[in-house]
């Protein structure tokens, strides 16, 4: 077979694949999904797709002749824009632009999104799984997506999808162009693979559709805590519940319990029987053609103190007796938490660092004790967290336990979850580096302390300051207590970890530790003993 032949018969095969990737949604268009893989339909997204940023300034392309210039100006104008007519944007700290929309939506019982065929509001119906919505207009359709990162929360449409064009636009919303057409290509391929489901789903549109909430894949317990479960609270605590129907977790991720044990004097306890877990995004979508569902995902990242106290109870409700006596009697004296970090974002002397601060501290502070805090026993440990060991933290900590010696120490590494969020919330005050741990002492417990890290991220005017700047964002948590941050002066960085400056590893003299902490340990330690 000549090269001549071969390139005529992969741009056939490219051409059959376009028009069946635009008739997925077309009843009468006979499809065989056996030729199709995931990788085809990538690579046919990657390179017959016109995927376009939407920017405020930036002339409208061409190639969007089609569409509704009003809808495109609001678009370019960023998610406030769109919720226009939907939503009032407070200032200050607030619950997410997704959670006021989702409030909105609730109390009406129906979606609305501004079409981008009309530049008007549009009522949709439809779910394509997690955060995908299908929109029809006048014999034409779009996909629509509220994709955005994880710590993206201020979104609701980001993504819109024209098969019958070959057009896919977007706006900002923390993922780049490689991710977005790779969430576009495994809607598609799911599409496909569930295809006669699909069209008796779609085609049942004129009935009602069961309202429903889910969460997302998120199983990292900063980010879960931060990003799934306040976008629950601020839902739950605000609004009758009585329009949403069913309510889907994904498993593997229950880190701070269900959600009718931390909202146990809310609506959604009575909820239970119409609990859904599914294990992936795949699932969710059966799920929902089966069902005939509408979903609607919550995402958030406001803490309110309310919601802080019901974890804090629902992980005591899980602790036994002699383990919340056990507290009890340690948290009558002065008690400091301290964090084991290993792989990266690492205090490169943090065992003889540690040792000889605690050691220190004792002389100076008698009666104070501490609560050294890593990794627990019990929850799953996946995206950064995969790349920590637990045994190794282990080991480090009780080194140190054994080296300070007179029972000064209490371990809550390798503890239950349950057990580390009750152990935080004892301590008067942290010393720790930044990273997931603060997720417990800062968002949780609000207590005060000093943290320390590498140079970038101790520089809080460089935007590589991300990792501490999110634990002490008073527009995150509500009556935040302030933080005092070691100066970027008193650590030297070792290699970049990880492929990121933001993770390299560090050297600290643990005396200018105990020197830049020292105040805010004398005014904790005189209070707890008046």
């Amino acid at each position: 077979m000549t090269s001549a032949v071969i390139e005529k018969n992969m741009k056939e095969r490219s051409t059959n694949l376009s028009a069946n990737i635009a008739a997925i949604f077309e009843k009468s268009a006979e499809i065989d999904i056996s030729l199709f893989s995931l990788e085809m339909i990538s690579q046919q997204v990657s390179d017959s797709y016109e995927l376009i940023k939407i920017e405020s300034g930036k002339e409208f392309h061409r190639a969007l002749d089609f569409m509704s210039i009003p809808f495109l100006e609001k678009a370019s104008a960023g998610p406030a824009a769109l919720l226009d007519g939907i939503v009032e944007v407070q200032q200050g700290p607030r619950p997410s632009l997704r959670t006021l929309a989702l409030r909105e939506f609730l109390r009406e019982g129906k979606y609305k999104l501004l079409s981008p065929f009309t530049g008007t509001l549009s009522v949709v119906n439809t779910s394509l799984g997690l955060e995908w919505y299908y929109h029809q207009y006048n014999g034409d359709y779009c996909l629509v997506s509220h994709m955005g990162g994880t710590m993206t929360t201020d979104i609701v449409e980001t993504v819109w999808v024209f098969p019958r064009h070959g057009v896919a636009i977007y706006i900002e919303n923390g993922l780049n162009k490689g991710e977005i057409e790779k969430e576009i290509s495994k809607l598609l391929y799911r599409c496909l693979l569930n295809r006669v489901e699909l069209m008796d789903y779609i085609s049942s549109s004129v009935r009602r559709r069961v309202i429903s909430l889910s969460d997302f894949p998120c199983p990292h317990m900063a980010h879960n805590l931060w990003n799934v479960q306040t976008g629950w609270a601020n839902i739950i605590d605000s609004i009758d519940l009585s329009a949403a129907r069913r309510f889907i977790f994904y498993s593997n991720q229950n880190f701070f319990g269900h959600l009718d044990e931390i909202h146990l004097d809310s609506a959604v306890a009575s909820h239970k029987d119409n609990f859904i877990s599914v294990r992936n995004v795949d699932e969710m979508f059966r799920v929902i053609m089966k069902e005939n569902l509408f979903v609607l995902t919550v995402k958030d990242k406001y803490f309110t103190e309310s919601f802080a106290q019901k974890v804090i109870k629902t992980a005591q409700s899980h602790c036994s007796k002699e383990f919340l006596d056990y507290v009890m009697h340690i948290r009558a004296r002065p008690l400091i938490v301290t964090t084991i970090r290993l792989d990266n974002r690492s205090w490169i002397e943090q065992e003889k660092g540690l040792i000889s601060l605690y050691r220190r501290l004792i002389v100076d502070f008698p009666q104070v004790e501490f609560v050294l805090d890593g990794l627990s026993s019990d929850t799953a440990k996946e995206w950064t967290t995969s790349w920590m060991s637990m045994e190794a933290e282990l080991q480090v900590a009780q080194r140190i336990k054994d080296a300070v010696g007179e029972d000064r120490v209490h371990l809550s590494v390798g503890r239950k979850f349950s057990e580390s969020i009750v152990l935080n919330n004892a301590a008067d005050l942290f010393i720790a580096p930044s990273g997931s741990g603060m997720t417990l002492y800062k968002w949780v417990s609000n207590i005060p302390g000093i943290a320390f890290s590498n140079r970038s991220v101790l520089d809080l005017k460089n935007w590589h300051s991300w990792p501490l700047r999110v634990w002490h964002d008073n527009k995150l948590r509500e009556n935040l207590v302030a933080t005092i941050h070691l100066s970027p002066d008193a650590v030297t960085d070792g290699e970049m970890q990880r492929k990121s400056i933001t993770r390299a590893n560090f050297s600290l003299d643990w005396m200018k530790l105990y020197e830049a902490s020292l105040p805010l340990i004398k005014e904790v330690v005189q209070s707890k003993l008046e």
